[in-house]
């Protein structure tokens, strides 16, 4: 390798300029020519050009050090379980399915008038504006919900 940034080692491929400061890159960018894919992952049938892509598959396998807590979503990247926050618990329709069941199982109910809310905020703002109550604990006005199957 030298220090002079020039990439003297480029792919033979004919039309191809693709050239690294490293033998075993242009080696591995072949394969892209080839369709071959010569790194296999030993738990699927999943195969790849690149020795960096199997390293990223293979960590699915291996562990899942990514957990998110409110529906123990677990996954082995950062980005998934960011993108898992952003999509499933923010637009009740897109919500996954084990935040709905949380949040189906959970019914605030009003002791001084009846009124009953899935939604923690709605019920703590009805507190608020109904009864003037400014501080409640929130944990003395939790049911079980009812289901239609329970009526």
């Amino acid at each position: 390798m030298t220090h002079t940034g020039e990439k003297e080692f480029r792919c033979d491929w004919k039309g191809c300029n693709y050239r690294s400061n490293q033998k075993y890159c242009v080696k591995q960018h072949k394969f892209t020519h080839t369709k071959e894919k010569p790194f296999s992952c030993e738990h699927c049938n999943y195969t790849s050009a690149l020795k960096v892509y199997m390293k990223i598959h293979v960590q699915k396998h291996i562990s899942k050090p990514y957990i998110f807590d409110k529906c123990n979503f677990e996954t082995s990247y950062c980005n998934s379980l960011k993108r898992h926050k952003r999509y499933k618990h923010t637009d009740p329709a897109l919500k996954c399915k084990a935040v709905q069941e949380v949040h189906n199982s959970v019914l605030y109910s009003c002791s001084l008038c009846g009124k009953k809310s899935k939604s923690k905020p709605y019920f703590t703002k009805h507190m608020k504006d109904k009864h003037k109550i400014q501080k409640i604990n929130i944990e003395e006005y939790v049911t079980p919900a009812t289901t239609s199957s329970d009526k």
